[in-house]
């Protein structure tokens, strides 16, 4: 998965709408912690697989692989929040194609929801994407 991992990192970095809102602030899993005098962490992108399965046949692996993947789209505000996840939601519903490395053969949004943190005040919109590509 590693490739996939920093090929989907420069693709939502280098999407125009994203980079507005983000300025390169898109993570694989966790979202670096604000320290004091630190830069402020967000809005931001943390995805991560939370669901894989790469089906075979009786001839053995067809080098696919069928993830599902939660982009976790953070804010301060709730606006920006829901303006972020509008952008990758553009950016990586119904894609295909050579991104970096790794040959996405399609992906499509399976669900999406609101989420606030009142203890670091944090709003985020998780969007659940289906992605099937190809093993490396």
């Amino acid at each position: 998965m590693t490739m996939m991992v920093e090929d989907f990192t420069a693709y939502l970095i280098a999407n125009a709408g994203i980079a507005a809102i983000v300025q390169g602030r898109v993570y694989a899993v966790n979202l670096p912690q604000q320290r004091a005098g630190a830069f402020n962490p967000l809005p931001a992108v943390v995805y991560s697989q939370i669901s894989g399965n790469r089906p075979s046949t009786m001839e053995g692996a067809t080098g696919l692989n069928n993830g599902s993947y939660q982009f976790s789209c953070m804010a301060s505000d709730y606006k920006t929040a829901k303006q972020l996840s509008q952008a990758v939601r553009q950016a990586l519903n119904r894609i295909s194609g050579l991104i970096g490395g790794t040959t996405v053969l399609d992906s499509g949004l399976l669900s999406e929801r609101d989420l606030y943190n009142p203890v670091s005040l944090e709003f985020r919109t998780d969007l659940d994407f289906e992605i099937w590509h190809r093993e490396p």
